[in-house]
């Protein structure tokens, strides 16, 4: 695999997913990590998801200093076939939509029922799957930080090991000492 890259340390990778049922879908995140030392962040949203950037941004920055992490967020809806009840809300803020573009664009084609279907579909699903995206997230966090403290531990017993057996070979050695120092000493001399 050769040395690290300039900035990185050598390291296992760190891999959670969690996913979270929704009223029209689930979410599921997945978090890798490997070692690095500053914090190098890459998100992987769908688009109907970039409003949750900033929120998802802020909790793994709390959660890690270091690390490069990639969270991937991935959608599933149960509605992907079903036909959207488009609510009245939504219809007067599209039709308000389409007659500004059309004021400043007089030759713009109107909406075709398939599109306003197709918005009314995407923005109901991502606004209930928010709450469902960011609950996921949290619990992704908790486990690779529960992982990095498992693999600190490890690390932790490994060091203790090496650490007693070099005061074990000290002390071995330590009565060898001025026999050596004697020799060295006899042979400056000459």
């Amino acid at each position: 695999a050769g040395p690290p890259a300039p900035g990185e340390e050598a390291g296992n990778a760190e891999t959670g997913t969690h996913r979270a049922p929704a009223a029209g879908g689930s979410v599921t995140i997945e978090l890798r990590s490997v070692n690095s030392r500053f914090l190098d962040l890459v998100l992987r949203l769908p688009d109907e998801f970039r409003s949750l950037e900033p929120a998802l941004r802020d909790l793994v920055g709390a959660a890690f200093r270091r690390g490069k992490i990639e969270l991937r967020l991935n959608a599933h809806s149960e509605t992907d076939s079903a036909w959207p009840q488009p609510q009245p809300e939504q219809l007067n803020r599209l039709s308000r939509l389409e007659s500004t573009v059309q004021g400043w664009l007089p030759k713009a084609q109107g909406l075709s029922v398939h599109e306003v279907l197709q918005w009314c579909k995407s923005g109901a699903v991502a606004a209930r799957l928010d709450e469902a995206a960011l609950e996921a997230a949290k619990r992704c966090v908790a486990g690779l930080r529960e992982a990095r403290a498992r693999e600190g531990a490890k690390l932790v017993a490994i060091l203790m090991e090496r650490v007693k057996r070099l005061r074990e070979l000290a002390a071995q050695a330590e009565p060898l000492v001025p026999a050596v120092v004697q020799r060295q000493q006899r042979s400056e001399e000459r």
